[in-house]
């Protein structure tokens, strides 16, 4: 049986500022070893980014160089994690 994953929301971006036009929504239907989609609106001024998944014991990225203006929804194929240790969910920008 597929667990849920506990997620925690934040941006992480090297430059914030280019960050902030973009808006995440929180992704319904989220489990472990199942696909939904997570989807953003964004602004023109927005640029590539990363979508990771942060664990203790590992990061993984899920998707990368992602058009912000162009990509959403992404379908996103979750991983299975260990159940009870809650995962961090980052978005990163692609600036260098």
């Amino acid at each position: 049986m597929a667990l849920k994953i506990f997620l925690k929301f934040f941006i992480l971006a090297v430059a914030l500022p280019m960050v902030l036009g973009m808006t995440l929504d929180t992704p319904t239907d989220v489990t472990s070893g199942l696909v939904s989609d997570i989807s953003w609106t964004a602004t023109g001024s927005d640029s590539l980014f990363t979508l990771e998944l942060n664990h203790p014991s590992f990061q993984l990225a899920l998707a990368n160089n992602i058009d912000p203006t162009s990509q959403s929804p992404l379908s996103v194929d979750w991983p299975i994690v260990p159940s009870g240790i809650h995962q961090i969910f980052q978005l990163l920008t692609d600036l260098f």
